[in-house]
């Protein structure tokens, strides 16, 4: 389950910023993440309607937001396009080789209510790279939503759902590798929709042992996949929880999925190729537009594997 190319995951991370309080939220909720040993390229498209005025104002806040993560240790540089926003990102993330995208839920012109800005999806629909999407916003005492705080999370707990298809695996390596540099426990969640929902463990067992048994590519159990893959964690030297739960995957994910059990979902879309519109599955799709907390999306390697089943 080693990643494709041997590469890291924060070797190279693409940070779209657009000079708004809810673009900077990824700021705040990845900077371990940018503040490792990887290279952060702050990203901005410029407006040629601002002129060389515009150009300079960019160019200020883009170097002010280099000296704070410098501050932490991060290795920055910067870039400005001109052109329309989402296909200038999408060349960027090409031509710079990047190796992550890590950006916030909404922007400037984002309302709070709406899901999450039209960038992200199509970043999301169009990139073969992983995807961290910070959230802009959170559920405040009353039920409404206020901006998330402008300080780092402590992300302890990581949720991996698995359904025993290979293509949902490759989150595996990605997950291992976030979760190694955070020092964060890994809970593997297996949704099984042909069961109801509350007839399953409301206990995870712990996962300890070698990973042993099938590999990608040959068939298997789903649960002998999934035994795979939570051991694959766990041999890294991570705890690792396991669940087998019953339900609507997207909803019973959702609803596991809250900050009191988890701070973080790591899950693959199917990545099958086809249109935009096909490139990520239904499940990937609701907890994009309704999960509240930060959320790694991988796309399956190479189109190759059976899609995750939805």
């Amino acid at each position: 389950m080693a990643q494709a190319d041997g590469g890291t995951l924060f070797e190279r991370m693409l940070v779209p910023l657009d000079g708004s309080p809810e673009a900077e939220s990824i700021l705040y909720q990845a900077q371990k993440l940018l503040c490792g040993k990887g290279e952060v390229v702050l990203f901005h498209v410029l407006d040629p309607a601002d002129g060389p005025a515009g150009t300079e104002a960019a160019e200020k806040y883009l170097k002010g937001v280099e000296k704070r993560l410098s501050a932490y240790g991060a290795r920055v540089r910067r870039v400005l396009r001109t052109g329309a926003l989402e296909p200038s990102l999408l060349e960027t993330i090409r031509s710079e080789r990047i190796s992550l995208v890590a950006l916030s839920s909404h922007g400037r012109h984002t309302l709070a209510k709406t899901p999450v800005a039209c960038t992200v999806e199509t970043v999301v629909r169009a990139s073969d790279v992983p995807i961290l999407i910070s959230r802009a916003f959170e559920i405040g005492p009353d039920g409404t939503l206020v901006p998330s705080k402008c300080e780092p999370p402590n992300i302890r707990r990581i949720l991996v759902p698995l359904d025993g298809s290979s293509a949902c695996e490759a989150v595996v390596p990605y997950a291992r590798e976030l979760a190694l540099l955070l020092g964060a426990l890994i809970v593997v969640v297996h949704v099984d929709p042909g069961r109801p929902a509350g007839e399953e463990e409301s206990v995870g067992s712990r996962v300890t042992g070698a990973p042993t048994g099938p590999v990608p590519g040959m068939e298997s159990s789903p649960d002998g996949r999934i035994e795979l893959a939570a051991k694959t964690f766990s041999a890294a030297g991570l705890e690792t929880l396991a669940f087998n739960l019953g339900g609507d995957p997207a909803t019973t994910i959702l609803e596991f999925a809250r900050p009191s059990a988890v701070d973080l979902i790591a899950m693959t879309t199917h990545g099958q190729g086809g249109s935009s519109e096909a490139r990520i599955g239904t499940v990937a799709e609701r907890v994009l537009k309704e999960a509240i907390l930060p959320t790694l999306f991988v796309r399956a390697n190479g189109g190759i594997a059976a899609p995750c089943r939805e």
